[in-house]
């Protein structure tokens, strides 16, 4: 009689623990949903190096009455701004039509020429005027704006597609540096010196150029093909043509904006 008991008793156990044992794995933990990673920031395309392109050189030129360049009144600052006379430069047209300060480029293009190895570009304030007047500058990189006249300058950007800058650039504070990491067509101005007005031309592969005092402009390292040659001007607006560039040739194209 004693031992029925104590062999019900381990039957009771040992029917337990295979319950236990047999009650499956802990149930594994659930997944949680989690946000995307935002996609990363497309870079500005760069051009690969090409061999044997060609080059593309030309004028661009005004057609119509010519246009003297308007004086600039200094208002401030004379002992600074009034050292030297200014003219005007959002129209600058040589003698026989060249226009000044165009940016000329091609596209589409996906490959091409590297950016030369080059120091960093400098906008500099002398004479409370920007010297250039229009800076071409590679995309995802800096320029040094340079104070150069010893009194209080302001840097004011007002791009389209870079975060504005609105800095103060006190006399001892010899150099400011900017990044632009989009390409853009940017107005700077001096908040200081209403006058003072200049461009940033941040460009997304090295086939752009600036125009000279004569409207002449060079595109070299072309790789060969048909492109849509454009050119901007801050005054004039917008031209396009097409164009072709042939290997280890040169090609001539003229821009006419008319009156």
């Amino acid at each position: 009689m004693t031992r029925r008991p104590a062999a019900l008793l381990a039957s009771f156990l040992a029917a337990a623990l295979a319950a236990t044992a047999c009650g499956g794995a802990p149930e594994p933990p659930r997944e949680t949903a989690t946000a995307p990673e935002p996609p990363a920031a497309t870079p500005a395309p760069q051009a690969p190096a090409q061999d044997g392109g060609g080059r593309i050189t030309g004028r661009v030129l005004f057609s119509g009455a010519p246009r003297p360049s308007r004086p600039i009144q200094v208002t401030k600052d004379h002992a600074v701004c009034g050292a030297r006379a200014h003219v005007d430069e959002s129209l600058v047209v040589g003698k026989d039509g060249g226009v000044r300060n165009a940016v000329v480029s091609i596209g589409p293009i996906s490959a091409g020429a590297a950016w030369p190895e080059s120091p960093t570009p400098t906008l500099d304030q002398n004479g409370c005027w920007f010297n250039p007047h229009v800076l071409l500058v590679p995309a995802g990189s800096g320029i040094d704006v340079v104070n150069s006249d010893g009194i209080l300058h302001n840097i004011h950007t007002y791009p389209k597609r870079n975060p504005p800058t609105n800095q103060a650039q006190p006399k001892f504070k010899k150099v400011l540096n900017l990044t632009f990491k989009e390409p853009d067509t940017i107005q700077v101005k001096c908040d200081v010196h209403s006058w003072m007005n200049a461009w940033i031309i941040v460009a997304p592969h090295p086939y752009y150029a600036v125009t000279d005092e004569s409207g002449a402009f060079t595109l070299s390292g072309v790789p060969p093909g048909s492109y849509t040659l454009t050119v901007w001007h801050e005054s004039l607006g917008t031209r396009e043509q097409p164009v072709t560039a042939a290997s280890g040739g040169t090609s001539e194209a003229t821009i006419t904006y008319k009156d």
